[in-house]
């Protein structure tokens, strides 16, 4: 059981640190769209941070086994207070990241509406 318990516990641990990295990208990214910089760099920040999500992908599937283990054993509460921490870590810095991830795409879309509205002006314009 300890042995399970410790490699769940690692696999959850360097998935938040590649949580908080996805983060970091994020913020980077909204930084991007803000202050209008070409959509190539998005595109690249979009990249590394899918990047980073098959790693968490890969290590979720090597837990799989234990993951499935762990829900059909008999634990202690102190046992399962040692996943709960990185998980709700986990859960908190997936929300900053979906919220900043939905305020990017609103800077993209104005961008595009500002950009919508010029070409029409200069079509109007000839």
């Amino acid at each position: 059981m300890n042995e399970v318990l410790a490699r769940l516990e690692r696999v959850y641990r360097q998935q938040l640190e590649i949580y908080n990295q996805v983060l970091e990208l994020a913020d980077e990214a909204l930084r991007a769209a803000r202050s209008q910089r070409p959509l190539q760099e998005l595109d690249s920040l979009v990249a590394r941070k899918h990047r980073l999500l098959s790693e968490i992908d890969r290590l979720d599937a090597l837990a799989a086994a234990d993951r499935e283990w762990w829900k059909r054993e008999e634990r202690s509460a102190s046992e399962a207070s040692h996943l709960r921490q990185p998980l709700a870590e986990a859960a908190r810095c997936i929300a900053k990241i979906l919220d900043r991830e939905r305020e990017m795409e609103r800077w993209i879309l104005l961008r595009r509406e500002a950009t919508g509205q010029l070409c029409e002006r200069t079509e109007a314009s000839d």
